[in-house]
């Protein structure tokens, strides 16, 4: 069975801007600077985002205990060439419209690195000259060149 941790290729952005109130359900909305050249422009099926959010970096967030078309936390829900605004899920949420509570440890701030798990590793993978792998943490233990032609 397939785990969060199997994910392998992600895509660090910067939180740019934060807009209070502005989301589904008084929810914020979070401007980064990823968007379509750094995530590619296909939502995913499951959820309907272009990336999710991982905990990477947050202290007290967690692995998402389920799989991404039941996933509550930030997703990439909008995207424009190079920026992309992070949205609040969660489908559990009060449909009637009341506003609903992002855990403080979930909050960002601006500045803030997140790292995102992009929906298609292959179309996201051409957009980038060479690849920064890492020991599982933050440690870079190696860069690879990305092979140009067939």
């Amino acid at each position: 069975m397939l785990t969060w941790s199997d994910l392998a290729f992600t895509v660090v952005a910067e939180v740019a801007s934060i807009y209070p109130g502005r989301g589904k359900n008084g929810t914020p909305e979070v401007l980064i600077n990823a968007g379509i050249i750094a995530l590619a422009r296909e939502p995913c099926k499951a959820y309907g985002g272009f990336g999710i959010v991982s905990e990477w970096g947050r202290d007290g967030v967690h692995t998402p205990p389920t799989g991404p078309e039941s996933h509550t936390g930030w997703t990439v829900g909008r995207i424009s060439q190079e920026h992309g605004i992070l949205v609040w899920t969660d489908p559990n949420a009060d449909a009637n419209g009341s506003d609903v509570n992002i855990p403080e440890e979930e909050l960002l701030q601006i500045g803030q690195k997140v790292r995102i798990w992009p929906n298609h590793a292959c179309i996201t993978g051409a957009g980038f000259g060479w690849y920064l792998i890492v020991d599982g943490g933050d440690e870079i233990v190696d860069v690879w060149p990305r092979w140009r032609g067939w």
